[in-house]
């Protein structure tokens, strides 16, 4: 599937890419300098933010989760702990929120759940209440 890689720009910014984008051209890159911020990005609950020291993000997770994938260095992750962050997103609603206190939305499924299942921790979510929010949701239109 795809996965997100990061390029670090001149201001210092994140630019996500498409892994696809850059596996053709992975050997140029550093891809040590590359995974070195990419665990900066890390913080002290697991999770990752856009630049070192922000606030943990569920988008920011697939994309730096991705990265290392694609680098071959998702044994520098706590996958327990990053998972357990992660499972913590699923509301008693079933849905899935991409940061703490915030309502639940598809977009931060697809960023929570695809992280999990990146670093194996897929079945941590309770299925029967996110299948259930589903159906009640595909029956809406």
């Amino acid at each position: 599937g795809l996965a997100c890689f990061l390029k670090v720009t001149n201001s210092g910014a994140l630019e996500p890419k498409v892994g696809l984008e850059v596996l053709g051209s992975l050997n140029s890159c550093n891809v040590a300098t590359a995974v070195g911020f990419v665990l900066r990005c890390r913080n002290f609950d697991g999770a990752f933010g856009c630049v070192p020291g922000s606030e943990s993000h569920a988008g920011q997770v697939f994309c730096c989760v991705g990265a290392l994938s694609i680098a071959n260095k998702l044994d520098k992750l706590d996958c327990d702990q990053l998972g357990w962050w992660l499972s913590e997103r699923q509301l008693p609603s079933g849905g899935l929120n991409g940061r703490p206190e915030k309502l639940p939305d598809v977009c931060y499924s697809w960023w929570v759940l695809a992280s999990l299942k990146i670093i194996g921790r897929a079945h941590w979510l309770d299925k029967d209440r996110l299948v259930k929010l589903s159906v009640i949701h595909s029956n809406c239109h």
